[in-house]
């Protein structure tokens, strides 16, 4: 089971669906943008331990899912839920989510827009509505919508990336995102309609897990070490890359999602991180020697260049003295012109000469 406990029994025929061991039978196509349960790592973990914590509260109640993408979350939450409404912009999601989980007989799925559901007022016990309003403009208006369609006592569970962490600290631009909040922003949308509003935070954390290895317990005890003392608490969470709010109004006390954790037994996230490590200091081995190699052919280069520079002068010398031996070759080949022009004058005196005298 993903979630058992005295409230909430997600055992049987959930626990055996394709889309919690993340088949890729008829699922849609993975862009980024909307989350589909073939997608493992963190995004997986981030998004199942929202609707984990949600199904906590929709045990028996009516529940609408804004912006329920592939479906499987509205499918997680039907499994505790009386009924679930998934609604959803894009027609290929919600056609795609009608066909996958048409065996659920308390779900069902509509194509809208969260600023206008069209979905009757006051009518839904719990709204969830996870990673969907930094993907709209009219964020006001959608947090409207929210209200008009839950009863006056109904709760809203509702998750935003927070900006300065997610996008400012990385320098990070997620495309998809139209606006992204932090926390105030946040508050001033939601504190108009919900007077009532509980903050989380949740973020990827790394630490240690000691269980028994006879059976699995329900809880664990928590430890946090701050650097100067190892104190028995949960660790504080002073810049979640999340929030995660319970809204409601109507007098009742809020519910308490208190503090949780979610772990893959399927995927060992340390071995999964580490092997990113190994395979990058891989890399900046490889790196060091082809900049080692790089460095050498460079110097040989220079060598060579250096010797073609010499071998230039010398021929660019020796072409100098081959134009100077030219030059000196016309020189006595002109010598060898006159000389032999003077002798052949001598020959012709010499010849008039001897033929006078006789």
């Amino acid at each position: 089971a993903l979630i058992k406990d005295s409230s909430v029994d997600l055992t049987g025929q959930f626990c055996n669906d394709r889309l919690v061991r993340g088949d890729t039978w008829n699922m849609l196509k993975f862009t980024g943008e909307r989350y589909i349960p073939s997608e493992v790592g963190e995004i997986r973990i981030e998004h199942f331990h929202r609707y984990a914590l949600a199904c906590l509260l929709t045990k028996d109640k009516l529940v609408v899912d804004l912006a329920c993408g592939e479906g499987y979350g509205s499918a997680y939450l039907s499994s505790a839920a009386r009924e679930v409404v998934g609604i959803d912009l894009d027609p290929e999601a919600v056609t795609h989510a009608q066909s996958m989980y048409a065996e659920r007989p308390n779900l069902r799925f509509e194509c809208c827009d969260a600023t206008r559901t069209g979905l009757p007022d006051g009518v839904f016990d719990v709204a969830v509505s996870f990673e969907t309003i930094e993907h709209v403009a009219q964020q006001a208006e959608m947090i409207a919508e929210i209200r008009r369609v839950l009863k006056p006592d109904g709760v809203l569970v509702i998750s935003s990336p927070n900006r300065p962490v997610y996008s400012d600290a990385r320098n990070y631009k997620n495309e998809f995102h139209v606006k992204e909040l932090d926390l105030a922003e946040f508050e001033s949308l939601l504190r108009p309609h919900f007077d009532q509003v509980e903050y989380y935070g949740q973020r990827l954390a790394m630490g240690t897990v000691v269980g028994p290895l006879s059976e699995n317990l329900a809880e664990y005890r928590a430890f946090s070490d701050d650097g100067q003392e190892i104190c028995q608490r949960t660790s504080s969470k002073p810049d979640p890359m999340y929030f995660l709010a319970v809204c409601g109004s109507g007098g009742r006390p809020l519910p308490r999602l208190g503090a949780s954790i979610f772990l893959p037994e399927s995927l060992d996230l340390v071995e999964h991180y580490t092997g990113f490590a190994r395979w990058a200091k891989q890399q900046d081995r490889e790196l060091a020697i082809r900049d080692n190699n790089i460095r050498s052919r460079q110097s040989e280069e220079a060598s060579l260049q250096a010797k073609l520079k010499g071998l230039r002068q010398e021929l660019a010398q020796q072409q100098g003295e081959l134009v100077a031996l030219n030059a000196m070759r016309d020189n006595f080949r002109l010598e060898i012109v006159r000389a032999q022009a003077q002798l052949e004058l001598l020959k012709s005196l010499y010849s008039d000469s001897t033929l006078g005298g006789i």
